[in-house]
């Protein structure tokens, strides 16, 4: 009869810990893809301001704050990093790890001195990735 009891414990224990986990894991998942959509989000306007910076200036800012961008709630987005020279902007997703991934802006040129960006995804899931952004595993980003 102890052994019994013991090894219905013992499942409990497991089943409980397995149902804990699979929650963890179903809500770290969705909170990645909101950070995902929201850093796309914050970064299109990032660099809406670059792009017209750009095209008033012929250079790129110093510095991201000269734009006086609207303060966003940084819940979801990680630490943005910009490259003055190269004008790449690269926002990393917030998360518990810097493993959550980022997202890369890459700045081109087109006739007239216009600016645009292409988005490339760094260590996101597919399944997180804006639908105009490409899954990209060698890229150079800007460091931190």
């Amino acid at each position: 009869m102890k052994y019994i009891i013991k090894s219905l414990l013992a499942l409990g224990v497991v089943v409980i810990s397995s149902i804990l986990y699979l929650s963890y894991s179903i809500h770290s998942n969705y909170y990645q893809g909101v950070r995902a959509a929201e850093s796309y989000k914050h970064a299109k306007t990032v660099t809406a301001s670059l792009s017209k910076h750009y095209s008033i200036n012929l250079k790129h800012p110093n510095h991201i704050a000269e734009l006086n961008l609207e303060k966003t709630e940084e819940n979801y987005i990680g630490k943005i990093v910009f490259d003055n020279q190269t004008g790449v902007v690269k926002i990393q997703l917030a998360g518990e790890s810097l493993s959550e991934g980022a997202l890369i802006f890459s700045p081109q040129i087109k006739n007239s001195n216009d600016l645009s960006y292409t988005c490339h995804a760094l260590n996101v899931p597919p399944e997180h990735i804006p639908k105009n952004c490409a899954m990209s595993q060698n890229i150079t980003s800007p460091s931190p």
